[in-house]
């Protein structure tokens, strides 16, 4: 029986396969790894943080831990939006911290080929490309993928300084 390299057995990047959650913010569909998530939720009450920046909405406590809760359309520089029943919060880790963001809506969870995942260009809908790890086309759909880190940097920072 002849050996089996590492190279055969290893998923080749466009083989990889990427779960992803699929939300909207501003009518823009986004996805993020599925395993960052910890929790998806409703917006419940928040207490206010005085002196907060601007995206941040407000605290919750969650299994005994107090999350930031960031609106994600402020962090992206787009129109914010008021809450509506569709409206949900993710809480996921970032750099070892939990913090929660508003979408508009959930989509679905998926899996698509690393393959089809572009760089990301120069976002026409205003979004920094600084955010975004890259743009999934695949079945008439576009995907913004988001940095999670790169999105939340300045939010950790300041949590790790607190």
């Amino acid at each position: 029986m002849p050996a089996v390299t590492a190279s055969r057995t290893m998923p080749s990047r466009e083989t990889e396969q990427l779960q992803l959650i699929t939300f909207e913010v501003n009518r823009l569909e986004c996805a993020i790894d599925i395993l960052s998530v910890r929790e998806i939720t409703q917006l419940g009450a928040l207490t206010p943080i005085p002196n907060a920046g601007p995206c941040i909405e407000g605290a919750m406590t969650l299994k005994g831990d107090v999350i930031p809760v960031v609106n994600l359309r402020a962090r992206l520089a787009l129109p914010r939006l008021a809450a509506d029943a569709d409206t949900r919060m993710i809480i996921v880790e970032v750099h070892g911290r939990p913090i929660g963001f508003i979408v508009d809506r959930m989509h679905d969870t998926l899996r698509i080929s690393r393959e089809v995942v572009d760089t990301a260009p120069a976002m026409p809908c205003g979004i920094d490309p600084d955010f975004t790890a890259g743009v999934g086309r695949f079945d008439n759909r576009s995907l913004i993928l988001l940095d999670l880190e790169q999105v939340f940097a300045n939010e950790t920072a300041a949590a790790r300084t607190t």
